[in-house]
């Protein structure tokens, strides 16, 4: 099992505290408003959306941290606007799948992956991230998502 890493990356983000049972109030909207801004105010995106989760553990009522981020080139003069703000992702440790199709398989997906992390005996972070490669809300079946699991070095 390869061990994929990331440097760490300037985001622009959305931080908030919720449980599995409150993401729906997150899709769509928020994204769009993180590319609004970053276009509005002339940030540069240098990748696609992310979702990270800290402190999931699967059950629908947990309260955990999700932070939606898409990765910027970080301006040169100190930046604010509303709810927004714009962070450096710490590097990060990972085992990566990339799925293709509806969400509804993330589950299951996330489940095969935790027990082969298990097999090979490696410690999970407790820090998830999901990468929206491609969105098509009209044909569910055609989203790609890469999943990556949080690893401690």
């Amino acid at each position: 099992m390869n061990i994929s890493y990331s440097p760490p990356m300037s985001v622009l983000c959305f931080v908030t505290k919720t449980n599995l049972k409150g993401l729906g109030a997150y899709v769509r909207n928020v994204a769009k408003e993180l590319y609004k801004v970053a276009a509005n105010t002339g940030l540069e995106v240098v990748g696609p959306v992310y979702w990270i989760y800290n402190g999931v553990d699967g059950h629908p009522d947990t309260e955990f941290t999700l932070t939606i981020a898409i990765p910027i080139t970080p301006p040169e003069e100190p930046w604010q606007a509303g709810p927004f703000e714009i962070k450096t992702l710490p590097a990060f440790h990972y085992k990566a799948q990339r799925l293709q199709g509806s969400w509804e398989l993330l589950g299951p997906t996330y489940g095969s992956m935790l027990e082969q992390i298990q097999i090979k005996g490696l410690q999970p972070s407790g820090i998830n991230r999901e990468l929206y490669l491609r969105m098509d809300f009209q044909n569910p079946d055609n989203h790609i998502t890469e999943i990556q699991i949080g690893l401690n070095p």
